[in-house]
Order: C-alpha cells, then sequence, then structure tokens
C-alpha cells in the first residue's frame, strides 16, 4: 500500500511494481513464521495467498460496479 504512493508521478510508477514485488517476497518470508509451516511448502502458500487476494480483489471490483450508479448523460454529449 504504501508502494502505491508511487503511481501518483508516473515516471515513478516502475518503483511500485518493485514495492509489490517486494512485499510477495516478505509474504513468502513471513508465512513459515506466522503459519508455522515447513520452509519447503512455502512458495505454495504465497502462490494460494496471491490468487486468493487476486480472486477477492475481483469480487470486490465486480460487487463496487453493480452498485455504483453509471454516469449520467449530459445534455450536450451523445452516447447511447
Amino acid at each position: 500500500m504504501v508502494g502505491g504512493i508511487f503511481s501518483l508521478i508516473p515516471a515513478l510508477s516502475v518503483l511500485g511494481l518493485v514495492a509489490s514485488l517486494y512485499s510477495i517476497y516478505l509474504i513468502y518470508l513471513g508465512l513459515p513464521v506466522l503459519m508455522k509451516c515447513p520452509a519447503e511448502k512455502a512458495l505454495v502458500y504465497t502462490v494460494v495467498i496471491l490468487v486468493c487476494a487476486i480472486v477477492a480483489g475481483m469480487i470486490v471490483g465486480a460487487a463496487s460496479a453493480i452498485f455504483t450508479p453509471a454516469p449520467a448523460m449530459s445534455m450536450l454529449g451523445g452516447g447511447g
């Protein structure tokens, strides 16, 4: 989330990508410690957590799109 600040300036958006990759690395390192899983299963658990996060984000995005009203048609603009 802190790396998202880099998206405010388009030239620094690559640093946001680096920050997101670093956060995935931190999840990989912290999972065996917090979940007390074997170290050899940490990569699989990390991938499962990332897939679950992507699916959850898609579900929240779809629910948000359903409940967000469509923009009203303007008097000057055509469309539709």
